[in-house]
């Protein structure tokens, strides 16, 4: 089952997610998993919608993608916030709460991963973690980016928070806070993502100090356009998932 939901960011804002759910199982009764989209996309990106039914399907444990601030159909400033969209893992996390579950998973893709891990330092609500094709080396990934095409410049300039991210991310000193996490994490990413280097996950992999496993794909791109490879990231995933929300 599927069911539009509501919930509030810290700003009073309304953000918008989509619950998948087994029939005739109350969500208090299982495990929940947050899937966060990446850079400038939605809860309705089409690899997300077909991660969250498939593990519908297998009726495990609840799933909720949801729009971050000024995303989507979620209300607030467009311009794109680390320290928004962090909070908004947050609220998320809340609103699962709130309805009675007791143990949550996070999903971080793309841009969404770094802060997915910023969150399950900070949240200790958050009882596994999972990222896929994430960014981990945020202003080295940044810089990277603008070089190999520099119109994105002008992208990040007007479409983010620009100044305050790199602030922010400097000031949270996300290298030296992992040794504060404790949950078990999956990394999985491809020697052939162009967008996002599978060193950001290898850098990660060796950073982290609690109970971690690295999946390495060879032939799907940023996207897992592999249909192979996406198959094996589903079946992984949940797998993990059932084994830590237990």
């Amino acid at each position: 089952m599927q069911k539009k939901i509501f919930f509030l960011n810290n700003k009073n804002q309304k953000l918008t997610g989509i619950l998948h759910f087994p029939k005739n199982i109350k969500i208090a009764e299982m495990p929940a998993v947050i899937f966060c989209h990446g850079f400038r996309i939605s809860k309705d990106f089409p690899l997300i919608k077909e991660i969250a039914r498939a593990w519908e399907k297998k009726r495990g444990f609840s799933v909720l993608r949801f729009d971050f601030t000024g995303h989507g159909e979620s209300e607030g400033n467009k311009k794109i916030s680390i320290q928004q969209q962090e909070d908004d893992i947050i609220s998320a996390v809340n609103y699962l709460t709130s309805q009675g579950v007791k143990k949550i998973g996070l999903v971080g893709s793309s841009f969404s991963g770094f802060i997915s891990l910023m969150s399950s330092i900070k949240n200790k609500k958050i009882n596994s973690l999972i990222i896929i094709s994430g960014v981990f080396d945020f202003n080295k990934t940044l810089l990277t980016f603008i070089l190999k095409n520099p119109s994105n410049l002008f992208l990040f300039l007007f479409g983010t928070d620009f100044f305050n991210n790199f602030i922010y991310y400097e000031k949270f000193r996300l290298k030296q806070q992992l040794n504060r996490l404790r949950i078990p994490v999956l990394l999985i990413h491809s020697e052939k993502d162009f967008t996002v280097p599978i060193s950001n996950s290898k850098k990660l992999f060796n950073s982290l100090k609690t109970k971690k496993e690295l999946k390495v794909l060879k032939d799907s791109d940023h996207y897992l356009n592999d249909k192979k490879e996406k198959k094996y990231v589903i079946e992984e995933c949940y797998s993990w998932f059932k084994k830590y929300l237990s």
